[in-house]
């Protein structure tokens, strides 16, 4: 297998410099902003990855969908509604100042795939772009693709079936241009065993995000309003109540929080602070533990932190990225699919983030160098 990436697309510096250092590739092959981004004069790639921002199509975001807005006469419309030649033009008055949301990137990604017809496309985001607020848009969206030429897989994973204790279910879209697609794709079996969180966290000893450095959490012990502050002394207490300990941490921007947790909420950039009872105190994840969380190694966070990354970016970067985990089983089902896809990989990375799609890749790509193909896989 020969992999080369040809261009990586993130307009978020921070990252950037993390996706850098991870894969240490030069920053000259970020594109940048995806709507300025000229597509016929991109260096030709036959695989691209990538996940349009979700807020507006998630539960927890804004949820405002693909909607655009003309500034100059207020018109909203839904640019998948228009043909991709004059989408970009208010079909009320023409104009193009055009007021977009940051979900309706989708259709820059949908560019990008119009022009350059890669033989696969792997796309990723939340589940709730399927649900009854969306599919409308979602059903245009895959029109469109399947117009391009494409057969499409589309599946919903977890990341806890796949060796990561963490409550995360995406939808992943793999999109094989017809001529090459033999149909003998299908996404991977999600395990039961899904492991257990201690796992994933470090030794007591080592951690400096305990509850001293963080003063000010508040639980809630019942369905009544009350709250009151916890400190070390209180463990006990926390441990005997009631709700089958289940606490939910209401201050201090805490995702939920249960003593004894075996699996991690759904990490988020937005609400990054995930509470852990570690058997000591309560404490917040350390980043390195969401690095590990997304299916990244120790080592990518020791790159990360050499480069400057703070604490507080890595947190939002993993919350915003993809399980490599999830991704690597799906790579291998394809390729036990169609082997041929993969002897010459030349990637184009849109809306990269860390690069999740790439790390898959590289783990793949020793695998097979190893010759540790497994039946698993099939």
């Amino acid at each position: 297998m020969r992999y080369e990436l040809i261009h990586f697309c993130e307009i978020d510096g921070e990252a950037v410099k993390s996706y850098c250092t991870i894969h240490n590739e030069n920053i000259g092959k970020n594109l940048g902003n995806i709507e300025e981004v000229d597509e016929k004069n991109l260096k030709p790639f036959n695989f691209m990855v990538g996940g349009t921002p979700c807020q507006d199509f998630s539960i927890s975001g804004a949820r405002k969908g693909a909607v655009w807005k003309c500034k100059n006469c207020n018109t909203e419309y839904n640019p998948l509604t228009v043909h991709a030649d004059i989408r970009k033009q208010c079909p009320n008055c023409g104009s193009e100042d055009i007021e977009k949301t940051r979900s309706s990137l989708l259709v820059e990604w949908l560019r990008i795939l119009k022009y350059v017809r890669p033989d696969v496309a792997i796309y990723e985001n939340v589940k709730n772009i399927l649900s009854s607020s969306f599919n409308k848009m979602f059903g245009l969206f895959i029109e469109e693709v399947m117009s391009y030429g494409y057969n499409i897989y589309m599946g919903v994973l977890n990341s806890k079936g796949y060796g990561i204790p963490q409550n995360r279910e995406r939808l992943y879209i793999v999109m094989i241009k017809q001529t090459v697609d033999n149909g003998k794709f299908k996404f991977p079996d999600q395990e039961e065993n899904i492991g257990n969180l201690n796992d994933f966290l470090l030794p007591v000893d080592m951690s400096d995000f305990y509850e001293t450095r963080v003063p000010n959490i508040y639980i809630q012990q019942s369905i009544k309003p009350s709250v009151r502050k916890v400190y070390e002394r209180d463990i006990e207490n926390i441990i005997s109540c009631k709700k089958d300990m289940y606490q939910c941490l209401v201050k201090s921007g805490f995702q939920d929080c249960k003593v004894g947790l075996t699996l991690a909420p759904t990490l988020r950039a937005g609400n990054p602070h995930t509470a852990v009872f570690d058997g000591k105190r309560i404490r917040k994840l350390e980043p390195l533990e969401n690095v590990l969380l997304m299916g990244f190694e120790k080592e990518d966070y020791e790159k990360m932190k050499n480069a400057g990354v703070s604490n507080a970016q890595i947190y939002k970067q993993t919350g915003n990225s993809i399980v490599v985990n999830v991704l690597l089983a799906i790579y291998r089902k394809l390729y036990i699919a169609m082997p041929y896809l993969f002897n010459d990989i030349r990637l184009g990375s849109f809306f990269s983030g860390i690069g999740a799609f790439e790390k898959a890749l590289v783990i793949l790509k020793n695998e097979l160098e190893r010759g540790e193909i497994s039946d698993t896989w099939k």
